[in-house]
């Protein structure tokens, strides 16, 4: 929490504003790491890590397929493809090395693991649609749509332009699509659950 929540007058009172704060402080931690830098090591909590990277992959295929159709040419899909099993192989490497046996280092493990399996997913997605790509026209085409995809946006930022500016973590909003249904993502704190498994849709 970015500040202390006060246990005072009924239960009701003191969890619920115990909820806001935890909210906000995802909230900041989410709109700070999607700001930052890339970094090889992530220092964020598990769902913001793997929010700003599945945020991050929707708006690097987006780009990629705007950029293809402008240039008429695929090289955009390969600089893509490359980028991405890049990443996996960086996220790979991390897991490989040697870690310490007690419970911080098992909770980081924990979430290197989910972002290599997601990582891994991207990559073999960015595959899929490159096979496809000379018949994608837009991201309105069924094969990017039916995927599901992760977006943020700051509420004041009013042209792309603004995009490299620094989010505001009171309007910064992030809500996932697939095909024609949209969800809010409303950051409450849900741990690091390991990931088994995942299908091309998820």
């Amino acid at each position: 929490l970015l500040k202390p929540v006060r246990v005072w007058r009924g239960v009701e009172v003191w969890l619920s504003n115990l909820e806001k704060e935890m909210r906000h402080a995802l909230r900041a931690s989410f709109a700070e790491a999607k700001s930052s830098k890339r970094s090889k090591k992530v220092t964020t909590c598990a769902q913001v890590a793997l929010l700003v990277q599945r945020v991050k992959w929707t708006r690097d295929v987006e780009f990629a397929i705007d950029a293809s159709l402008k240039r008429n040419d695929l090289s955009a899909w390969d600089d893509l493809a490359a980028t991405y099993k890049q990443d996996a192989k960086e996220k790979a490497e991390i897991l490989r090395s040697p870690h310490v046996a007690d419970d911080v280092s098992r909770a980081a493990r924990s979430k290197n693991e989910v972002l290599l399996l997601v990582a891994l997913q991207h990559r073999e997605c960015i595959t899929s649609l490159k096979e496809y790509a000379q018949h994608i026209k837009s991201d309105q085409d069924w094969c990017w749509q039916s995927l599901l995809r992760f977006y943020a946006t700051d509420k004041k930022k009013k042209k792309k332009a603004d995009d490299e500016d620094e989010d505001d973590p009171l309007t910064l909003d992030a809500h996932a699509k697939q095909t024609d249904f949209i969800t809010p993502i409303n950051l409450e704190y849900v741990g690091s659950w390991r990931r088994t498994v995942w299908t091309p849709l998820a």
